[in-house]
């Protein structure tokens, strides 16, 4: 939009002959953000959504929960001092769901 057009819109809406809006305005001034990509071609507008973290875990806990097999590994080490003591912690498999939700 050029600064006349921008001037024109402004006093008519100012007049009371207030053009119809258009969608990205009603995100915004509902407290979201948005970021417009435009080029010759294409015009695109992406609305930022907040991460549910609540959702996430819960989606996380119910895949792991098809498959529990593999998704920790373990193996017993010698220590320095000649005791044995346990290695383990979570899959690759564990790593490709937490990434994957």
């Amino acid at each position: 939009m050029s600064n006349g057009s921008k001037m024109n819109a402004l006093s008519q809406r100012m007049a009371g002959n207030e053009q119809p809006r258009e969608m990205g305005e009603s995100i915004v001034e509902g407290g979201g953000t948005l970021r417009r990509v435009q080029s010759e071609r294409v015009t695109a507008v992406a609305v930022q959504v907040p991460r549910d973290k609540r959702g996430i875990r819960e989606s996380v806990i119910e895949e792991c929960s098809f498959d529990p097999e593999g998704l920790l590994y373990s193996w017993t080490a010698r220590n320095k001092d000649g005791s044995r003591g346990e290695i383990g912690g979570p899959s690759i498999k564990m790593a490709m769901i937490l990434a994957r939700e």
